[in-house]
Parts: C-alpha cells; sequence; structure tokens
C-alpha cells in the first residue's frame, strides 16, 4: 500500500531532513508520553518524539556517566552534535532523575532552542498530585504565550482522533506485518497529527479483512527505536497483535477529552493513562 510505503519513509527518515519534508510545521522535540502534546500543538507547535539512535559518537560522556540509559545518553550525544539544532523547541516531562538531567544539558548545549521541563506527579491519583499538575499545564500555557480554549480544544479533538484510529487499528494489528506495525506507530510520533489521522484513516479503510493463522505475540516495554525486534518477529513468520510500550498502545489509549476546562481536560488524560513504571496509579497498575 502506498500509505505504508509513506509511514517506512517516515520510520527511516533522520531528524535533520523532516523540516524539508513537513516545511509548514514548527517542530518540537518531545522525550516521554508525559508530555503534554496538546498544548504545544495548541500553540501552533508540531511535536515529535525524539528517538534515541543507535550510533554513539561519544559526545554524552562529557555530560552523564557510563550508567545513564541509553536513551537519554543518545539525546545528550544528539544535543552535543547538533541534530536537534533546527527544533523549535525540546520539551520534558518528569519521570527520572536523568530527565532533569537532560533538561540541563540540552539548555546549556542549545543556547538558541528553548526547553521545557512539565513537572509530572509520581502519583497520579492524589488530588495533591493533580493539582500541581494542573499548576504546571497553566505555567507550561503561559511560556507558550497562552493558547485560546478553543485552540486547546481543537488540539485535544486531533488527538482524541488519533488515538481512535490507533485503537481501531491496534484491534486489527495482526492484519499486519510487524515491521509495517512498527513503522505505522513510528511514523504517529513522527508526523503531523493531522496529515497522519488522514494517512492512517486510509491505511484502516483499504486493510484487507484476512485471517492469517500466525503465533500472536505482545510485546511488553518502554521504545520504539529499534526496529530489530519486529523484523525477527516478522521473519519467524509470528505476528503482533498488542503491546504495552510507553510510546506504544499505553500512549495511545488516553481518554478523550471529557472536562469543561481544556486545561483539566488535558491533565485527567495524563493521569488516568496506564501509569509506566516511573509513575504510581493505586487503580491502575
Amino acid at each position: 500500500m502506498d500509505v505504508l510505503k509513506w509511514f517506512h519513509e517516515i520510520a527511516r527518515m533522520p531528524l535533520r531532513e523532516w523540516k524539508d519534508t513537513f516545511p509548514d510545521h514548527l517542530p518540537v522535540g518531545v522525550y516521554n508520553a508525559y508530555v503534554p502534546d496538546e498544548m504545544f500543538h495548541a500553540a501552533g507547535l508540531t511535536p515529535i518524539y525524539l528517538f534515541h539512535q543507535q550510533k554513539n559518537r561519544g559526545n554524552a560522556s562529557t555530560h552523564l556517566p557510563s550508567f545513564v540509559c541509553w536513551p537519554g545518553r543518545s539525546l545528550a550525544d544528539q544535543a552535543v552534535a547538533g541534530d536537534l539544532d533546527g527544533l523549535a523547541g525540546l520539551a520534558f516531562a518528569q519521570t527520572c532523575d536523568t530527565v532533569q538531567a537532560l533538561t540541563d544539558i540540552c539548555r546549556k548545549v542549545l543556547c538558541a532552542t528553548p526547553v521545557y521541563h512539565i513537572g509530572v506527579p509520581a502519583n497520579l491519583n492524589s488530588p495533591a498530585g493533580r493539582r500541581y499538575l494542573v499548576a504546571e499545564l497553566n505555567r507550561l500555557r503561559e511560556q507558550l504565550d497562552s493558547p485560546t480554549d478553543d485552540a486547546l480544544y481543537r488540539s485535544l479533538a486531533v488527538y482524541d482522533r488519533t488515538c481512535d484510529l490507533m485503537s481501531r487499528l491496534y484491534d486489527r494489528a495482526w492484519q499486519l506485518t510487524p515491521t509495517d506495525l512498527y513503522a505505522t506507530l513510528r511514523a504517529g510520533h513522527l508526523s503531523p497529527k493531522e496529515l497522519f489521522n488522514q494517512w492512517l484513516d486510509s491505511l484502516l479503510n483499504a486493510l484487507p479483512d484476512i485471517s492469517a493463522q500466525r503465533p500472536r505475540l505482545i510485546l511488553v516495554g518502554p521504545h520504539l527505536s529499534d526496529p530489530t525486534v519486529y523484523q525477527v518477529i516478522e521473519s519467524a513468520g509470528a505476528s503482533i497483535v498488542d503491546d504495552v510500550l510507553d510510546i506504544g498502545h499505553r500512549y495511545f489509549a488516553r481518554s478523550e477529552a471529557t472536562e469543561d476546562d481544556p486545561v483539566d481536560a488535558l491533565a485527567d488524560r495524563i493521569l488516568t493513562a496506564l501509569p509506566t513504571p516511573t509513575k504510581l496509579h493505586l487503580e491502575r497498575r
């Protein structure tokens, strides 16, 4: 399918080519699933996920100790190498000490690029934690020149549409090869959502209604940066039917906006998501 071919191209696209591919968009790089993408979208920016890379140029060693996770070290490596210079901003949401360190490192290395840090409570179902998150979202809103309620609601609707389409995709994930599924998921984090929604809708309408008799697997883990596991599963003749990945189904299974206030709606979306291992939610484990 032509859409799948395009998704593969986006999934392989170097970050330096992003602005040539989407010239009408201002990209803001985001590092984890707790960044409120909708707030940046409402401010006229296009959030894209900063995937870690396989290559190591050694740049991170001047800023981070060797025991830090590779996603964090890779981002520092990219920042020092100048790979992130074309971004209109970087956004981090608090999950661990590495994220806090990366915020400071990027502010030092990328002097001309705005770097945003959003505090997210560790206890996601604490009333005090919710008040704290709402305050952080309002602070971010001011930093982004206060996008209007209407703009926020429009952005929430765009992301609601993405989540709805991705839910439909996961219902039929086994109809895609593992590498096609990987390319689709990754393209979803690297494309402007309005365009991705159109492409994904076309893909879902074109998927054949088939019954594949292959072993069906569920993936559990953090990231989507390395396609190797998808290639191995495909070569073994198996299918992926679901995942519990930080920026996979976990990310796209967020609740729809129902609150009257858009900031409250965005807070609820973050707080009710299936928590990553860095967070606690006593009712969702």
